[in-house]
């Protein structure tokens, strides 16, 4: 199964796990706003699911199974966002038992600028861009986000709990290929994200 990022974008989902809600046999649990997301594929734990971004695998070093959280990993320069489910996944070893989810960065094939601001309540905003261009065989994609509240409050409003709990995430991607021929491509991919 495949989640188209342009129309994920196009409907207001910011991160991965939002488009992985649609995605059947799929299960998110979050725990509170921007708390420790897990995703489950077939009802397998979540250490059973292998995330990769561009081959390279992520996961959580302070989680002791070693699992991923998706808390905050946006879409944010993303091109393609795989989800493979039931016995193929078996390729990928032990990690994948639940199944793999494999993101890869967008290669940048001709010019492009886009830039967006959104704001809403809770004194919310979001401020995105992304650029890339395709020059003399070098592909290049440089982009990035910052999102911003102050007034969610994870507390039980009717329990009398009136603090306010800001949050606030950054993210920045590049990725960089060069076309040596037709068929030798070298590259590399940074990716850099936090979130308080």
């Amino acid at each position: 199964t495949s989640i188209n990022v342009s129309d994920a974008a196009r409907i207001g989902e910011i991160k991965v796990e939002e488009g992985l809600r649609d995605v059947p046999a799929v299960d998110v649990a979050e725990t509170g706003f921007n708390g420790q997301t897990s995703v489950f594929i077939r009802g397998a734990a979540s250490y059973q699911t292998l995330v990769m971004l561009d081959g390279v695998k992520l996961y959580d070093p302070m989680d002791p199974n070693g699992a991923s959280n998706f808390a905050h990993l946006t879409f944010d320069n993303l091109e393609r966002v795989e989800v493979v489910r039931g016995p193929q996944s078996a390729l990928y070893g032990s990690d994948a038992i639940g199944g793999l989810i494999s993101m890869e960065t967008k290669k940048a094939m001709d010019t492009f600028v886009n830039a967006s601001f959104e704001s809403g309540s809770y004194y919310t905003t979001n401020e995105a861009f992304q650029a890339g261009a395709y020059i003399n065989r070098l592909h290049y994609t440089v982009g990035g986000s910052q999102y911003n509240t102050k007034g969610i409050s994870q507390a039980e409003a009717k329990n009398n709990n009136q603090e306010r709990d800001p949050y606030g995430r950054t993210v920045f991607s590049t990725r960089i290929d060069y076309d040596f021929t037709d068929n030798l491509t070298a590259g590399g991919t940074f990716r850099f994200a936090t979130g308080r």
